[in-house]
């Protein structure tokens, strides 16, 4: 995480869901650096559980989450199984973050989200929408060019093992993203 906050990133998250490979329990030694972030702070949660909050500026679950605490809520959906009318649910956050479905995950997994269902998810959405799944330095630069999320998130893409991030592949990934935003600002003004 400091690598990240050193080299300008937007957000940092910790993952707060047990069932994750990269929960971060309330011992970890990440929490110092996280409560002192100076970009947003997620917490990453499956379902929602009050018993795990901390300190944040995001909440971001799967399911729509009602809290009490001071700090944006963020949906977590999967293309493939928004309900009917998911629009108004989404409507109670700021953010929809879009990953890919995996059996038995909620995140992480490196699959990638098809980019005509994130397309058409940005295209109802009532409030921007993040992408995640599947993001690696390789891919990011057309991803973020040609779909255009508000942010994206990400995870495995740039690890060398669960939990553990490469350096190396955040450096490229980051360089990547920036590459592409000045790309899409110069497309936007030809």
């Amino acid at each position: 995480m400091e690598w990240a906050l050193a080299n300008g990133v937007d957000a940092v998250g910790v993952v707060v869901e047990p069932t994750s490979s990269r929960f971060q329990g309330p011992d970890s030694e990440i929490w110092s650096v996280f409560r002192a972030a100076p970009v947003q702070r997620v917490l990453v949660f499956g379902h929602f559980a009050p018993e795990r909050m901390a300190d944040c500026d995001v909440v971001q679950a799967v399911d729509v989450p009602h809290h009490t605490v001071a700090a944006e809520r963020w949906w977590t959906v999967r293309p493939s199984t928004l309900p009917a009318g998911w629009e108004g649910q989404a409507a109670q956050v700021q953010r929809v973050l879009v990953d890919a479905l995996a059996p038995g995950a909620y995140g992480g997994t490196g699959h990638r989200v098809d980019p005509e269902e994130f397309l058409a998810v940005r295209a109802q959405s009532p409030v921007p929408c993040i992408l995640a799944g599947g993001l690696t330095p390789d891919n990011i630069f057309d991803v973020v060019r040609i779909l255009r999320p508000v942010m994206v998130d990400l995870a495995s893409g740039i690890e060398f093992e669960p939990g553990k991030k490469d350096p190396a592949k955040m450096q490229a990934f980051l360089d990547a993203v920036r590459a592409a935003d000045r790309a899409r600002n110069d497309e936007d003004h030809c």
